[in-house]
């Protein structure tokens, strides 16, 4: 869990090094902050704008965690044994043309 939160404020640049996430926390405050043009008066507080922006926040953080451990997911499941995704090593058979 503090991985997945740390991907937010921190992230790679071009180079790999690890660096401040100022698109990634700037971008959903813009975005909240302007999506008061068209709220109603009551929703548009300081603290409204800060819930939603928090809120932003916590989704990318759960979407860090789901990222980071789909791969245990999907083995635990068992997907790969019911055939419900295709395996990548077979390609499909070539239809022939007449």
């Amino acid at each position: 869990m503090k991985y997945s939160a740390e991907l937010i404020v921190f992230t790679r640049d071009d180079s790999g090094r690890r660096v401040f996430n100022s698109s990634g926390l700037l971008g959903p405050l813009a975005s909240e902050s302007l999506a008061n043009v068209y709220l109603p008066p009551s929703e548009q507080t300081v603290g409204r704008t800060a819930t939603r922006f928090a809120t932003d926040l916590a989704w990318q953080a759960a979407g860090n965690m789901f990222k980071n451990y789909w791969p245990t997911i999907f083995h635990g499941m068992g997907l790969n044994r019911l055939k419900v995704v295709p395996d990548p090593g077979t390609p499909a058979p070539l239809k022939e043309e007449k």
